[in-house]
């Protein structure tokens, strides 16, 4: 029986992430998350942040990066909202979590009425493994970590200097990033946007 006819185990999983930039591991675990739920909500963090070396591409940027993977079937079951960030500040985080899912989740056909069955969906150390601890009253379905790749590191090869990053683009990014994405990388990295950002780390490596 393939994956589309299989009854899936959640109405709803959540998937809570930065996606500075989108990559293969986290790929995987939508892919995942779309074959055990109706519903993915995937919440990106960081949102309304200026352009920064820790936060070089905007809300809209990520959401369009991580959809160019996915076919239109599977983007009609995905939601990717923008979540801001609450410093030192759990608890104002995690209801602002809540809401956003309790106004997305949909229960299935058959179930009106019933509360959906809502998980949520990360890689099993790192910051997504805190994530999960946040919300008890989710189920947590916890996904492998993709070994090797992360995304402080494609940074930093990005952001070191220009001939590092058209290095990384031309021989290494393959291995860590999708496709659509690795495109989308390789036209930033000739904007105005990326020359700022380089400029930046040049600027704190002279101080």
């Amino acid at each position: 029986m393939s994956d589309a006819m299989q009854q899936p185990d959640f109405d709803c999983l959540v998937f809570i992430g930065r996606f500075q930039p989108p990559h293969l591991g986290h790929l995987a675990v939508i892919r995942e998350a779309l074959k055990r739920a109706r519903q993915v909500i995937v919440l990106i963090g960081s949102a309304w942040q200026a352009r920064s070396l820790r936060n070089p591409w905007r809300f809209e940027e990520r959401r369009d990066m991580l959809r160019s993977d996915f076919n239109g079937a599977d983007n009609a079951r995905l939601e990717i909202e923008p979540l801001l960030d609450a410093l030192y500040n759990d608890d104002v985080w995690v209801r602002d979590v809540q809401r956003k899912v309790r106004d997305i989740a949909r229960p299935s056909q058959g179930k009106q009425g019933k509360l959906p069955r809502i998980g949520l969906i990360g890689a099993s150390r790192g910051q997504s493994s805190y994530f999960l601890s946040l919300f008890p009253q989710w189920e947590s379905v916890s996904v492998p970590l993709v070994d090797g790749i992360s995304a402080s590191r494609i940074r930093e090869r990005l952001f070191h200097s220009r001939n590092s990053a058209s290095d990384y683009l031309s021989t290494g990014a393959a291995h860590d990033l999708p496709a659509n994405v690795h495109r989308a990388l390789n036209a930033f990295h000739e904007s105005e946007a990326s020359q700022q950002l380089l400029e930046e780390r040049q600027l704190l490596e002279q101080y």
